[in-house]
């Protein structure tokens, strides 16, 4: 993940932590202490039910940010535009031709109900 502000970008390597640029810039930035988490290990104790897990690992959380990051690589190849999501209905309402990145045409034996 990639922030990008008026002072400076924070960059969010997978499995790493953030890191900030311009360096010298925001060297002095204060760093809250955040215990070290492996979401692969909280995505499988999610799974077996264990309270303690992290909301990290939830899909209630993760399915929605998946969306997200998956509509904004639609949006990628639409520069300029503003593209209107059903959630709902699971659509881009305004512009066919972003639709069809959000899903394709399988053959009958391939078929998914629901999709």
């Amino acid at each position: 993940a990639m922030l990008i502000g008026e002072n400076g970008t924070m960059l969010m390597p997978h499995g790493d932590g953030p890191r900030f640029f311009p360096t010298e810039k925001l060297k002095s930035l204060p760093r809250p202490k955040l215990k070290p988490l492996n979401h692969y290990h909280q995505f499988v104790d999610k799974i077996l039910g264990k309270a303690d897990a992290t909301v990290q690992a939830a899909f209630d959380y993760a399915g929605p940010l998946t969306e997200m990051i998956l509509l904004g690589t639609v949006a990628l190849r639409f520069p300029d535009r503003s593209l209107n999501w059903n959630a709902r209905e699971m659509k881009i309402t305004n512009e066919p031709g972003a639709d069809g990145f959000v899903r394709r045409t399988y053959r009958n034996e391939w078929k998914v109900k629901g999709l």
